[in-house]
This record gives structure tokens, C-alpha cells and sequence, in this order.
């Protein structure tokens, strides 16, 4: 199975992540949310989208395209002659597998070795940001340019920079929402992107305390990255600008059937199906490839056109 690479940049992650107090220190100025956490939950939806560079036509297509495995052994020099496009995808479709929903519980979290503590301190005043700071590991999707796989990692994190809550002016208190990070050049580079307009809330169940933050990731989404950047770049080649490059290699194979389609468990290798094959059992067999090679080439032939050697009906 191979994969051509898509040249995208829209992805979006709306996530939540749930930390529990470790070293509950309520401030004076921001409340509850001040002191140390642990992770204990996260989860979040990511989206891909496909989106055509600039320069491009509007209806400029992107194919996964499936090679047979023994063309070049049978076929030569015309092996890429078998290759079958499985799925299309145009400007402004999902990338195939997305959108994705992933959720972490205490034991999932412990089993990939994702870990992080989240420390907040304490406003000045009200209306001001203050620092926190977030250590650990957190997962991540990278892409092997090598095998042109999309996969998920565990990677680290060390951050720093400020947030703001919003404060009720009349009584001085912190409101559960609208809730704010934002990097500053002397506390360094985050991995955690920045957001204007995130969510949090502190609950407690008996002694224990809760901190939920909701956040949408605008840094790696192509529409709303001039909320995040001044500008960005449109390069020509991995590195060379802001948008992404991602390889799929994998496609869904239909555990029944064995087949590619656009749904089941990825695979790298799959058997091609389609409803016109079905004198071959639906399959894309290699006699089937050669009867409908031979009967595309006979209909374009005008000397030796296709004939019923059965005669007229």
C-alpha cells in the first residue's frame, strides 16, 4: 500500500484536560484554581483537513493509491499501470481517519507514560496574568517521513508562560470560564498553544479537588492562525513553510472482507473491492484487472472494435 502526502495544515484540537490537586494552596486573588496538580484525565477531538496550496486549482485532487505488491515482478516496467486509487480527497475534506476522539483515563494515562503536573501561581492584583508552569509528557502525532506513516508518540513538555481568569468585578472572585494562556518570551518556548478563550472549573468530591480546563488548539489550524501569528508562510516543501505535511499510511481494511474502505482497522496491505467486480466475487483479481484492461483498450480501438462473439441477442 502506498500513500501519497497530503499538503495540509487545518488541524484542530478541542480538548479537555483533568487534573487533580496535589498541593491545594487557594490564592487570594484567582481562587481555586491556584496550586499544584496532577494529570488524571484527558481528551480531545483532532480534525485534519485537507487544503490545497496556494498557486493550486481549487479542484486539485489528493489520492490514496493502492500499488499491487507483485506488479513489478509480473507487469515490469508498466507495474504502476495496476495502481488503483481508493480514496479521493479534495480542498476542505477530512483527512481520511479524522476527525479522531481520544480519551485518557488514570490507567491509559499510566500506561502510554504520559504524565504531567501543572503548578499556578497566584495573581498580584486582579485582572492580571500570572505564571504556571507544566511539566512532564504529553501525546503527540508525528510524522515519519521515511515510511510516510502518520503515528502517535508520547513526547516531552516543559513549559511556561502566563494565564488570566476572569474576575467577577463586583465581588473580586474568580468565574468559572473564560479562561486564558499566553506565551511570554522570558519564561521560553510551550508546547501547550495559546487560546484566548478556554474554560475551566475546580470541582470538589469530598476531600478531593478537581481541575477541569477545555481549550481549542487555534496554533496548528489554518483558518484561525492569524489569531495566533501576525502571518504565516506558504512553503513548497516539508520545513520550508507554517503548513503541515502529513502522511497516511495506513487505510482502513474491512476485517469481513479483507478490503480497503472507509472504515475498519488500519492496515498497510488490503485486498480492492468494488461493486462492478462482482463476476470476480467483487474482488480486484488479476484476471479481472486483465479482462477490463483488454475490454478498455477494445472499446477505444476503432480498427479492431469490441464485438459480442456470441452475436446479437
Amino acid at each position: 500500500m502506498n500513500t501519497k502526502l497530503y499538503k495540509i495544515f487545518s488541524v484542530a484540537l478541542t480538548g479537555l484536560i483533568i487534573f487533580s490537586a496535589c498541593d491545594k494552596d487557594e490564592g487570594t486573588v484567582n481562587g481555586d484554581i491556584v496550586g499544584a496538580w496532577t494529570l488524571v484525565g484527558l481528551s480531545g477531538t483532532y480534525t485534519r483537513t485537507i487544503a490545497v496550496p496556494a498557486g493550486q486549482p481549487p479542484d486539485t485532487e489528493y489520492a490514496h493509491v493502492a500499488s499491487w505488491k507483485d506488479a513489478a515482478a509480473v507487469m515490469g516496467p508498466l507495474a504502476s499501470k495496476a495502481d488503483q486509487k481508493i480514496i479521493t480527497k479534495k480542498d476542505g475534506d477530512a483527512a481520511t481517519g479524522f476527525p479522531l476522539s481520544v480519551a485518557y483515563n488514570p490507567a491509559v494515562l499510566a500506561a502510554a507514560s504520559i504524565a504531567m503536573t501543572l503548578d499556578i501561581q497566584d495573581a498580584n492584583k486582579s485582572g492580571e496574568a500570572a505564571t504556571y508552569t507544566l511539566k512532564g509528557t504529553y501525546p503527540s502525532v508525528r510524522l515519519d517521513e521515511t515510511v510516510c506513516r502518520t503515528a502517535g508518540t508520547v513526547a516531552p513538555i516543559d513549559d511556561q508562560g502566563l494565564y488570566q481568569v476572569d474576575i467577577d468585578p463586583a465581588t473580586e472572585a474568580d468565574k468559572p470560564g473564560n479562561f486564558s494562556i499566553a506565551p511570554d518570551i522570558n519564561l521560553g518556548d510551550q508546547v501547550l498553544p495559546p487560546f484566548p478563550d478556554g474554560s475551566y472549573s475546580v470541582n470538589t468530591t469530598g476531600e478531593v479537588d478537581k481541575l477541569n480546563i477545555k481549550f481549542n488548539d487555534r496554533d496548528a489550524h489554518d483558518e484561525l492562525y492569524s489569531q495566533v501569528k501576525a502571518k504565516w508562510t506558504e512553503g513548497t516543501g516539508p520545513g520550508t513553510g507554517d503548513r503541515g505535511y502529513t502522511g497516511i499510511f495506513e487505510l482502513p481494511v474491512d476485517a469481513t472482507t479483507g478490503a480497503f474502505g472507509t472504515t475498519g482497522l488500519p492496515a498497510a496491505e488490503g485486498y480492492v473491492m468494488d461493486a462492478e467486480l462482482a463476476a470476480w466475487g467483487g474482488y480486484l483479481t488479476w484476471y479481472a484487472f486483465n479482462i477490463n484492461a483488454e475490454t478498455e483498450a477494445k472499446v477505444a480501438d476503432v480498427k479492431n472494435p469490441l464485438t459480442d462473439i456470441a452475436g446479437p441477442a
